[in-house]
């Protein structure tokens, strides 16, 4: 029995000291004790891939700026102790990449190599122009990482960030939206025909829309981020009943869209060209991009919280293109331009241009909200800033007092400029609302 004895004690005191001698995790520096001013260039890359890469439409747009920064959250998430990787919900493979505590990363190198990947992947047609940029984007960050860590650090956490976006790009491959920048107008799609519902339209100031046929009518059907934004409960109503009837609700609303691009102030027009966004652009969720960008810059955010909140725009900018495509092609209702010139006056026209899609609801007035959510909640109500996103194409900068009111007005354009009846753009900011908020509650902490 003694024996015995002795032999369990000998046998727990050897377990004990090998406990002891496992390497304990070592204390690295965390996401947040990095700057994400390296992230500005790259956002500014990946706007310039929209505007000069063929086939980027806003809902293409927005899809790569969901995957996109999604990858960046997740190549930098391990450093983040309060926060935890989306793997588990999103289930992006079975081998997604994991880090080993014990081992140090160099944090920004994971997010520069993260985007990088993501952003070829997302535009595999980019000039090589833009090819050429990224590779010297990537070159660059290397050579300045390189003065801050060492070979084998800057290595690892390279290899971690493109093993990441491998990761997600696999996964982001089965939503639906893959290579969609080459198939804008499936040949396939036949709009249903009928009193009030959507014909090709002209748009004279943008030719490239005239009449052309219907952009993305399966949109609705890709996988969003959270189902929740295309649930039941974010599907609108249906609109007004149309009616040719002068005293009835569809032909006030009409008449008002007609007088309002008759009668509009300079201020109103000014607003409406500056929120057009049109094709050369950076699109309007990368209108909201930008935003995001000038906030992250004005509050000089660190790569922990930058990397949080451009992960939960993403997200928001592409659930919003999902949610506001699927309504539009459910109800496929007339644009103002179709109804004015056949039952007001034939020769009236939009302001700005009328892209190819049915009305309602106003996707511009949708992801502009859902935008505004997200910023409001990360920087606070009260938050001023001058939206200077497109001095370099001479525009007027504009201030805001805070971010809901960039919204509205961005909202409010589109019925300024004459493409949208006023209800779609008023129900449309409340459905980006709601989509802001089902993020905001997708938590990401631990």
């Amino acid at each position: 029995m003694k024996k015995i004895t002795f032999l369990f004690i000998a046998v727990f005191v050897f377990a004990v000291s090998c406990r002891k001698k496992e390497p304990e995790p070592q204390i690295f520096p965390k996401t947040d004790s990095f700057s994400s001013a390296f992230l500005l260039k790259w956002i500014d890359l990946h706007l310039d891939l929209i505007k000069f890469t063929n086939g980027f439409t806003p809902p293409v747009a927005s899809r790569t700026m969901g995957y996109t920064y999604l990858a960046l959250y997740e190549a930098v998430v391990p450093g983040i102790p309060e926060n935890k990787s989306l793997q588990n919900h999103f289930h992006y493979s079975d081998s997604f990449p994991e880090t080993d505590c014990t081992l140090e990363y160099y944090w920004p190198a994971s997010a520069s190599a993260a985007l990088a990947a993501m952003l070829r992947s997302n535009f595999p047609l980019a000039t090589q122009v833009y090819v050429n940029k990224l590779d010297s984007f990537e070159r660059a960050d290397s050579i300045y990482f390189s003065t801050r860590t060492n070979a084998e650090v800057l290595e690892r956490s390279r290899s971690f960030g493109r093993a990441v976006a491998a990761s997600i790009q696999a996964w982001a491959a089965l939503d639906g939206g893959e290579y969609a920048f080459a198939r804008n107008y499936p040949a396939d799609y036949v709009a249903p025909s009928g009193p009030g519902l959507w014909v090709p339209t002209p748009s004279p100031m943008q030719p490239v829309f005239n009449y052309r046929s219907a952009m993305q009518p399966y949109w609705g059907n890709n996988r969003p981020f959270l189902y929740e934004n295309v649930a039941s409960a974010l599907i609108l109503p249906l609109p007004p009943t149309f009616s040719t009837d002068t005293a009835s609700y569809f032909y006030r609303e009409s008449k008002a869209v007609h007088d309002q691009v008759l009668n509009n102030s300079q201020e109103e027009r000014t607003i409406a060209i500056f929120w057009a966004d049109d094709v050369g652009s950076f699109s309007p969720p990368g209108h909201s991009l930008a935003i995001t960008k000038i906030i992250l810059e004005d509050k000089n955010s660190n790569l922990a919280l930058s990397a949080e909140v451009l992960a939960k725009m993403g997200m928001a900018l592409s659930d919003a293109f999902v949610n506001c495509f699927k309504n539009k092609y459910i109800y496929n209702l007339l644009r103002p331009v179709t109804y004015i010139q056949s039952h007001i006056d034939p020769n009236w026209s939009t302001l700005i241009g009328t892209p190819p899609f049915p009305e309602y609801v106003s996707c511009h007035s949708t992801q502009s909200a859902a935008a505004a959510r997200i910023l409001t909640h990360y920087f606070g109500e009260n938050v001023s800033f001058t939206d200077n996103s497109k001095d370099d194409v001479g525009y007027t900068p504009r201030t805001f007092n805070n971010f809901y009111t960039f919204a509205q007005e961005a909202a409010i354009s589109r019925f300024y400029g004459g493409v949208h009846y006023q209800f779609s753009c008023t129900l449309g900011y409340q459905s980006g609302i709601e989509i802001g908020d089902n993020l905001l509650n997708f938590s990401f902490e631990r």
